[in-house]
């Protein structure tokens, strides 16, 4: 229940399993029926790399990722005024 919580309490990881979006890395989609009906030789590996995702973006919270992205575009801001005032003093 999303709206009950703070935004620094929502992991980026709840969001993806709320709308049930999340990407599965192996090929059977974890069912173990990857190649001919049995579990290939590659499906530990990728069922492991799924789950370091998602404890990744399960240490990544909703304030913090919307923090970035503020950071991100002032600092995109900040660039187009320079690269705007270096073109004006060249004209």
């Amino acid at each position: 229940i999303f709206w009950q919580k703070k935004t620094k309490d929502i992991s980026i990881a709840e969001i993806i399993c709320a709308v049930d979006e999340w990407v599965e890395f192996t090929r059977c989609a974890g069912r173990e029926n990857c190649q001919s009906g049995q579990r290939c030789l590659n499906h530990s590996l990728w069922n492991a790399l799924s789950s370091e995702i998602f404890d990744f973006l399960d240490h990544i919270s909703l304030a913090h990722l919307v923090e970035r992205g503020t950071q991100n575009q002032n600092q995109h801001l900040s660039y187009s005024g320079s690269q705007m005032t270096s073109s004006n003093m060249a004209a």
